[in-house]
């Protein structure tokens, strides 16, 4: 069953160094070539493009003559099923995984919405309309890529879809508009790194049309281009300081409460001295020396 794909397509530099694909070439190196472009421009593509298992046979690149050698060497070494389709358990696990990261990303800018009292249309979770990545760092064919879209409409390019200006894309990342304007202005920031995380909290804790805001004028200031460190810490900086109690509000209240536990403390040893001195019991005195001086004389 078709469950609607994704709208672009991220490979990794180092598939080709997929083990299965290092065996495939050992085994059969006249036959590498068509196997690997078949499996990562056919199958791969069209598989995630069309949200379903295909075969290898529906979707094989009209570039290249059908090769059923090409077809046997890709089953032999495990890239695809018996039926000549990409094994289901790698299919469903970074089909799904893409769009539960999808999912909770749009549950991430609607929780920051919420938190700064900002409303939105509740978008209902369909679909996933882009990709996260396909093949893992070490080139692993187990995460398949994801496909573009066969209407020429919705063919990607290079410039991505944004939401309107200080709106974050339900669709995409909430980030992903500022992530555009500085790579716009020489910055460009690699998912995951530290430069994004920064940016993410920015964006979660400000909204992106405050992170944005601060970035014009960061640059209106004269922050050069490509100076990503400049742009992005600074604009944190300068939002968290908006938010942040001034500190000497922060003191004058530590003063005031450390005087008033001082005062109290004061007090309570001053009533605890006072019933210290109520249970003492006064000492006795003989009868002699109730009686004043004047009446006993001298000769006492």
């Amino acid at each position: 069953m078709t469950r609607g794909g994704f709208d672009r397509m991220d490979v990794s530099t180092s598939v080709a160094d997929d083990h299965k694909f290092r065996v495939l070439a050992r085994r059969h190196p006249e036959l590498y070539a068509p196997a690997f472009a078949g499996y990562v421009g056919g199958l791969l593509a069209t598989c995630w493009r069309e949200g379903e298992r295909l075969t290898l046979e529906e979707s094989w690149p009209p570039l290249l003559a059908w090769d059923p050698a090409a077809v046997a060497a890709l089953v032999e070494v495990g890239l695809v099923d018996a039926e000549t389709r990409i094994p289901e358990l790698a299919f469903e696990k970074w089909y799904g995984s893409a769009a539960e990261r999808r999912r909770l990303g749009r549950e991430r800018q609607l929780r920051a919405d919420q938190k700064r009292g900002h409303t939105r249309p509740v978008v209902s979770p369909g679909p996933p309309s882009s990709s996260d990545s396909q093949t893992d760092s070490t080139g692993s064919t187990d995460r398949p890529s994801v496909g573009t879209d066969a209407s020429p409409a919705q063919v990607p390019t290079l410039a991505p879809t944004l939401a309107p200006r200080g709106e974050a894309d339900p669709e995409g990342e909430p980030e992903a508009e500022a992530v555009t304007w500085l790579a716009q202005h020489g910055c460009y920031i690699k998912p995951g790194d530290g430069f994004h995380r920064h940016l993410v909290m920015a964006v979660e804790r400000h909204g992106i049309a405050g992170v944005l805001e601060m970035f014009e004028r960061l640059a209106a200031a004269g922050t050069v281009q490509g100076d990503i460190k400049g742009f992005v810490f600074k604009a944190k900086d300068l939002l968290d300081a908006q938010t942040r109690p001034n500190g000497s509000d922060v003191a004058k209240a530590t003063r005031e409460a450390e005087a008033e536990r001082t005062s109290q403390r004061r007090i309570k040893a001053t009533k605890d001295a006072i019933e210290a001195l109520k249970a003492t019991p006064e000492p006795t005195k003989t009868f002699a020396e109730m009686l004043p001086p004047s009446v006993l004389g001298d000769g006492r």
